[in-house]
């Protein structure tokens, strides 16, 4: 990452622009194509809120509908949509593919389809691939880090809602490329409406999910260069989840309704005391690359995650899982770097 400070600046003078032209009239196609920026300089935290920083963007969207009914659906939509976010380092290189690939801060490619069958059954699905790209935010305010390509895919099928009992069932799949992530998700949707003026939906969801990722800690105890001194800890995240959302529409005149949102949300229990994290460097290897161990019965040991090329740095990664195992397991994927002396934190959860 380039560091550019002006320390005799007294204020800073930025632009956000876009421009974006669609076509949404038509029988069958439509689409869009847009170009934007955010520069440096951009900065309105004293007026609100906001998360998104200097960038270049640029998209397109390409679809097909039909709205007249055949043999086999009523109407039906396909649509492909890209878009991509840079940081203003790709313009160093400008015609390079590999400067534009390395300043990648965020991207996909989506394809939805979309129909509805004669019978008003509704089926939508889409496919997405998010190129690698590199996070700003993962290290918490350090160097950024690679953010693994991956892949997601989405199934929905809904019953006809005319009719007083109405279900649908949705399917969500994700996955990085480097096998560190993954996300399953279930949901149902089940409408009764008994009458006219009486509607109760429920939504029971399941969804299990894994990082390979998840911020630790960073110290400077064990030094390492590429990474400004600071050495960056990250460890597996797993998360089981399940909700769900109850919903009442009564309808008493035109002018009174009552309505009624309820959410079940079970509790996951978390270790009531600090836990222990603990590096060590007994099992250095040939290269000279550190170890990272946590014993808890909690969090555990190994590495692997997400690692940044060469010239942003490298964060090391510490494992979770159910067990306590032993010191000395060595990081994948890593630069070499200098062993030093063992240390510890207390992790609060």
């Amino acid at each position: 990452t380039r560091y550019d400070v002006d320390e005799t600046a007294k204020g800073l003078t930025g632009i956000e622009w876009r421009i974006q032209a669609e076509k949404q009239g038509g029988e069958h196609w439509t689409g869009g194509i847009w170009l934007g920026e955010v520069t440096k300089g951009f900065e309105i935290n004293d007026l609100g809120y906001s998360t998104r920083g200097e960038r270049l963007d640029g998209g397109a969207r390409l679809g097909y509908r039909e709205i007249r009914p055949g043999s086999l659906f009523r109407n039906y939509s396909v649509s492909f949509m890209n878009y991509h976010n840079w940081s203003h380092e790709a313009l160093d290189e400008g015609w390079s593919l590999d400067s534009w690939h390395r300043a990648r801060i965020a991207g996909s490619y989506t394809l939805h389809a979309n129909g509805e069958l004669l019978n008003y059954w509704n089926i939508r699905s889409s496919a997405s691939y998010s190129p690698q790209a590199m996070s700003r935010s993962a290290t918490r305010g350090g160097p950024m880090m690679v953010d693994p390509a991956s892949a997601r895919f989405t199934l929905n099928v809904s019953s006809d809602r005319r009719k007083p009992l109405s279900m649908g069932a949705n399917v969500e799949i994700g996955d990085d490329r480097i096998g560190a992530g993954r996300s399953r998700e279930l949901r149902a949707d089940v409408r009764v409406r008994p009458s006219d003026n009486l509607e109760i939906s429920v939504h029971p969801r399941w969804e299990t999910s894994r990082s390979g990722s998840q911020y630790v800690t960073a110290t400077s105890t064990l030094s390492y260069d590429p990474t400004y001194g600071t050495r960056y800890l990250f460890a597996d995240l797993e998360r089981r989840s399940f909700s769900m959302v109850t919903r009442m529409d009564w309808t008493f005149s035109p002018t009174l309704s009552l309505q009624l949102y309820a959410q079940l949300r079970p509790t996951t229990s978390w270790p009531s005391t600090p836990v222990p994290v603990r590096w060590s460097t007994e099992a250095c290897s040939a290269a000279g690359s550190a170890s990272s161990t946590a014993v808890s019965t909690w969090t555990s040991t190994g590495t692997a995650g997400r690692t940044t090329p060469s010239g942003t740095g490298t964060s090391t990664s510490a494992r979770s899982s159910g067990t306590p195992s032993s010191d000395g397991n060595t990081d994948r994927g890593r630069p070499s770097s200098s062993c030093g002396s063992g240390g510890s934190w207390t992790v609060h959860p």
